[in-house]
């Protein structure tokens, strides 16, 4: 996992929310690798802190009825999307 994000720096001001959500990503990824606990203790945290507990509660109880493991695999929702490719004027052909 380290390996993908390592050595990123944003050399324009179009970069900074690419490696944002990059960096999301990664955290994304480590919190989930943690398992279910700390997962259910962080939308927890942001039900209360954000006073929509309630929204959360309904949506991770839709989700676990809806969603199966094998129908994300299939459709690619069990990975965090590749990021974008950006073709730059003057570029190498």
């Amino acid at each position: 996992m380290r390996g993908r994000f390592e050595g990123l720096r944003a050399k324009g001001p179009h970069d900074e929310p690419i490696l944002a959500d990059l960096r999301f990503a990664r955290d994304v990824e480590a919190v989930w690798q943690l398992g279910p606990p700390p997962i259910a203790q962080l939308l927890a945290k942001l039900g209360r802190v954000h006073m929509i507990r309630t929204a959360i509660d309904s949506t991770v109880a839709r989700d676990a009825r809806k969603l199966r493991s094998e129908l994300l695999a299939a459709s690619g929702g069990d990975r965090m999307p590749v990021p974008p490719i950006w073709a730059l004027a003057g570029g190498r052909r």
